[in-house]
């Protein structure tokens, strides 16, 4: 006969259940922990980098990118506010997204790592050209760029 007596099918359950909690609890600990050591390793990088996700949502920019061009995700929380910022004249912006666009097709059709870099004019908050080399790298649901 044994010390402890044996737990109805409900007490059980019930344990089981906390335990997949607490599991899933450090599991999210774990996650929550990797993402913000990503986002500080991306934000002391010493190239400006620009990421957003498919739905065109610019979810972050690191140091350099403020340092370089100025802007914060507060002037620019989507792709279109960034394009209209960055190529403020409409030709020119149309031609840079449909590059953009078709280089990123085609990086994702052949598996390249990353899209065919490009120069390009890129005005500064405070209004000075920059002249810059502009990388587009498809990760998974992301845009990453960098400058």
């Amino acid at each position: 006969m044994s010390k402890y007596p044996i737990p109805s099918p409900a007490i059980s359950a019930n344990i089981r259940h906390k335990r997949l909690q607490k599991r899933h609890m450090l599991t999210r600990a774990d996650e929550n922990k990797s993402e913000h050591r990503f986002q500080e390793a991306i934000q002391f990088m010493p190239i400006p980098i620009g990421i957003a996700n498919q739905q065109g949502q610019v979810l972050l920019h690191n140091r350099m990118f403020t340092e370089a061009f100025g802007y914060t995700l507060q002037d620019m929380p989507t792709v279109g506010d960034w394009m209209k910022l960055a190529y403020p004249d409409k030709l020119y912006r149309q031609q840079v997204v449909e590059t953009w666009q078709a280089d990123l097709e085609i990086a994702l059709k052949e598996g390249c790592r990353h899209a065919t870099a490009h120069f390009i004019r890129l005005p500064a908050k405070d209004g000075r050209l920059r002249q810059v080399e502009i990388i587009s790298q498809p990760v998974d649901d992301l845009n990453c760029d960098h400058f």
